[in-house]
């Protein structure tokens, strides 16, 4: 489960010129950086109560008053020609956390009742649903490096890869004795005429070329989903995962690449390749910027993994994590 609010450190309180009512801060363990309000007494060293980007709270509550402008949803903005991504607040806001055992790092999320924000589904995506998304497929979900910085050091000395971020709807198609399903992010749908994914999965004949034991998780892009940043006609599907679900794995990047040019199904672009991954975030954030090929559209981000599947202890999982492109976020909001 994603850790939305958390305990955080402040590292640095910078002066923003010609804007004596704010400050920007930086975290000891975190890669983001927010605006924060000079009348909250922040100093450096204190702790904060540190709100993640698509963070959902009560705007109803006094706290979260000033939120009502955003519907309550922890946004990127820019303010006074800085960014600002999260949202901090003093502990002296938050009596419900008086008498925890405070570190950096501890996950309020479920003390403070803060939810996430999902947007909805475009209607092309949507559909009947047949099912649940079946639990033994892991699903479609990147978390954002700011979030986890530790993860640039399990990577270092690592040949890795980045690969571009296609700004769709997330889709799986798979064969599990003997069924062929396709999923959204969230359910297996039945096989509509106007569905993306099936558009997708008829394309390309992936009832018959899947085989046996394999889901392939892809983006569904073009025409009617978002807004077709890659101008596309019509609609396509671009691979970024392969899963074995009898050896519950993934495929490593290779092997993935020429697993799905047996579907025939495109893969999504890579951006860099790295012999031994030695990058900053800076670095990263610099990376993820750009347009898609063709058009002058913001692309949305990179996504960052080693070229042989690897844990990591970070992340308790995967190593795998993406990095979205700031100018894409702006737009955005």
């Amino acid at each position: 489960m994603r850790k939305l609010v958390t305990i955080q450190v402040i590292k640095e309180l910078e002066p923003i010129p010609n804007a004596d009512r704010i400050l920007l801060a930086r975290f000891e363990e975190i890669g983001w950086q927010c605006v924060v309000a000079t009348a909250d007494g922040f100093s450096v060293g204190d702790f904060a109560v540190f709100l993640e980007v698509d963070s959902l709270v009560d705007a109803t509550q006094p706290r979260f008053a000033f939120m009502a402008t955003y519907k309550g949803r922890v946004r990127t903005v820019r303010l006074r020609g800085v960014l600002s991504q999260g949202l901090a607040l003093p502990l002296a806001k938050f009596p419900e956390l008086a008498g925890l055992a405070l570190s950096s790092g501890l996950d309020v999320t479920t003390a403070l009742g803060v939810q996430q924000y999902v947007p909805p589904e475009p209607v092309s995506v949507g559909g009947d649903a047949l099912g649940h998304f079946p639990g033994f497929i892991p699903r479609t979900d990147e978390l954002r490096v700011q979030a986890y910085p530790g993860v640039l050091d399990e990577l270092v000395g690592l040949p890795a890869v980045a690969t571009i971020k296609c700004d769709g709807a997330s889709g799986t198609v798979y064969r599990w004795d003997g069924h062929f399903g396709v999923c959204s992010r969230n359910l297996e749908m039945k096989d509509t005429p106007e569905n993306a994914f099936w558009k997708v999965a008829r394309k390309y004949d992936l009832a018959d070329r899947v085989p046996e034991g394999y889901a392939v998780q892809f983006e569904a892009c073009g025409e009617g989903i978002q807004k077709n940043r890659l101008g596309l006609r019509g609609v396509d599907g671009f691979a970024f995962n392969v899963y074995h679900i009898p050896g519950g794995r993934y495929l490593d990047h290779e092997e993935a690449r020429a697993f799905v040019a047996t579907l025939g199904l495109p893969v999504v672009p890579e951006a860099c390749r790295w012999e031994s991954f030695d990058t900053t975030l800076p670095e990263l954030l610099e990376l993820a910027q750009g347009v898609y090929a063709g058009t002058r559209n913001q692309r949305e981000g990179i996504v960052v993994r080693p070229l042989q599947e690897r844990y990591s202890p970070t992340l308790v999982g995967r190593l795998s994590f993406k990095v979205l492109n700031n100018a894409f976020l702006l737009a955005e909001e």
